[in-house]
């Protein structure tokens, strides 16, 4: 009976979300990578598998990989990631804490951050002088925006900025018997660049199903609803849903 109201709990936050999301589709747009940053993957056993863990997910991890392998963390678990790209440049961080809840359930709370940190802006900080670098002389380049022959960049006037991508992950999974577990993920999304930031919510659902001692399959509906990202300058992209399904033989 719990499973029932939780199922039609869902519903009736699924519409509401469609309804009021329902006039705003002219305004949106489908952007292809709005929700890239969450595609990297977590954990070096699911990594090391080449991110095939759909059905395989049964750690503190399955919080991204798939909520329903949850109900096989048996005790508290918690896990940190660190990896860079391009030299340091960009950095991805990882961590996640589970536990379970009674005999069936478990929660999960997931915190993912990629960004590039203290980029240089330069726009306000070029000596615009023309290609003889003296102001007000009117020579060839002067005030054209563009870094000519002659021409410098005052450091004095650079300013540095962020660009970062954060995702939180709130995971409920629960055994619907001894076969087949569920689970679903409400996820927080923000992203800034700078002074402008977008934030939005998204819903995940999935399943895991042992049809024999052998095999298992799993599968993974992301952003179930369609994620929406709110730009503070007014602009909306939506994260269109996707599947991932996955098999396993032991």
């Amino acid at each position: 009976m719990k499973n029932h109201k939780f199922a039609f709990l869902i519903s009736l936050v699924f519409i509401f979300l469609n309804a009021s999301f329902g006039n705003l589709a002219a305004k949106i747009v489908k952007a292809k990578y709005a929700g890239e940053f969450l595609a990297t993957g977590v954990g070096a056993r699911a990594l090391g598998m080449g991110g095939a863990f759909v059905a395989v997910s049964g750690d503190v991890t399955g919080g991204y990989w798939n909520p329903a392998g949850l109900t096989r963390v048996d005790y508290p678990q918690l896990i940190a990631m660190h990896s860079q790209r391009f030299a340091g440049l960009v950095n991805y961080n990882y961590g996640a804490v589970a536990v379970p809840v009674g005999k069936v359930s478990s929660l999960a709370l997931s915190v993912i951050r990629l960004g590039v940190d203290d980029i240089p802006n330069t726009t306000d900080a070029l000596l615009d002088y023309g290609r003889d670098g003296i102001p007000n002389t009117g020579d060839e380049g002067e005030g054209d925006g563009i870094l000519d022959e002659n021409e410098r960049i005052d450091p004095n006037r650079v300013v540095y900025f962020n660009s970062a991508e954060y995702g939180i992950l709130l995971s409920y999974a629960t055994k619907r018997n001894a076969n087949l577990s569920w689970g679903a993920n409400v996820k927080l999304l923000k992203k800034g660049i700078g002074k402008n930031s977008a934030w939005g919510m998204g819903f995940d659902l999935a399943a895991l199903w042992q049809p024999s001692q052998r095999w298992q399959l799993g599968f993974n509906l992301q952003d179930v609803t369609t994620t929406l990202l709110v730009w503070d300058t007014g602009r909306q992209e939506a994260i269109i849903p996707t599947i991932k399904l996955g098999g396993a033989f032991y």
